[in-house]
């Protein structure tokens, strides 16, 4: 009897051994999922928060809609569009500096604490795209950005208690230009010899002959950049020729046989920090950090740190 009994016991076990298994198994799933889905509100809610004490903000708008970032993660964002991140973190962080500083004196010169993204020529890059870029596991561009942006938080280059924009080239032509207008007399021309060893420092480009009439450089400043260009007739400055013909630099030679062939050296305006060479600095022991970089290449600047959030909104921010 008592042997019929475990029998029919242990046959009634057999049978709901399967669903008790998953039972156990969704349930063990479920909380799985509830931790990734609390940990994805915080999140979320981190962002919110941080939105919501910023005193500054960008507004980003497209097809897909409207989106409003505090300055700070605007930042962490447009950083890897504009240096290379491969650089030392103390580039990384006068990059920073540049960055926060232009946008600052813009929404100063303005009297906001808002500003369009459209208005400037960066590249917001969302934190999943950020570590797209990440060819190899040492490149942590998501942690280079978010580092050079934390760790100088609020920090701005100033003039006499005024906010100064951050300028910056990729590389200049064996160095950067000071302004000749004197509308930017915080600019500085330092000597950026190594530059000229520089990967993307040469260009040359072919124009058909029938693209212009005549074409010649009028004036160039110290550093050999063309200040006014004549095409068919019609003046230019000659970062307006550069914009319109697409070349790296207006640092320009201009060969005219069959056709044109245009030579540029460096890339971009050829002002306030030259990247490259800012990284060769640091590279080599020349400087030791952000303040003496950003000094070489502009005149006294001054650093001050300005409140980017609204701390007394929520205590634990």
């Amino acid at each position: 009897m008592h042997r019929m009994k475990h029998k029919i016991l242990l046959l009634l076990f057999l049978l709901w051994l399967p669903y008790f298994a998953v039972l156990f198994y969704k349930e063990g799933i479920r909380e799985k999922n509830m931790a990734v889905e609390t940990a994805f509100m915080k999140s979320e809610r981190d962002v919110e928060k941080e939105l919501e004490n910023s005193l500054y903000h960008v507004i980003m708008e497209d097809s897909r809609g409207r989106c409003e970032l505090g300055l700070e993660e605007y930042l962490t964002g447009i950083l890897p569009s504009t240096i290379d991140m491969s650089y030392e973190p103390e580039v990384l962080k006068a990059q920073a500096i540049l960055l926060r500083s232009l946008f600052l004196h813009e929404m100063d010169k303005a009297g906001v604490v808002m500003l369009r993204a459209e208005d400037f020529p960066y590249t917001y890059i969302p934190e999943n795209d950020r570590q797209q870029l990440e060819a190899n596991p040492g490149d942590a561009v998501c942690q280079k950005a978010l580092e050079a942006v934390r760790q100088t938080e609020g920090i701005v280059m100033c003039e006499d208690g005024r906010i100064i924009p951050g300028t910056f080239c990729a590389i200049s032509a064996g160095g950067t230009r000071c302004d000749a207008s004197f509308r930017h007399p915080w600019l500085k021309s330092a000597d950026c010899p190594e530059s000229m060893e520089a990967e993307d420092y040469l260009h040359v480009y072919h124009f058909p002959s029938d693209t212009w009439r005549e074409v010649k450089v009028l004036e160039t400043d110290q550093r050999g950049y063309a200040v006014t260009v004549e095409a068919d007739g019609e003046k230019m400055s000659g970062e307006a020729f550069r914009q319109q013909n697409g070349l790296a630099s207006a640092w320009i030679r201009i060969n005219r046989g069959e056709d044109y062939l245009i030579e540029t050296h460096g890339n971009g305006h050829g002002m306030g920090m030259d990247q490259y060479y800012a990284n060769c600095l640091i590279r080599e022991g020349k400087k030791e950090d952000y303040r003496e970089l950003l000094a070489y290449f502009f005149k006294d600047p001054a650093f001050e740190k300005i409140t980017m959030y609204d701390c007394s909104a929520n205590e634990n921010f």
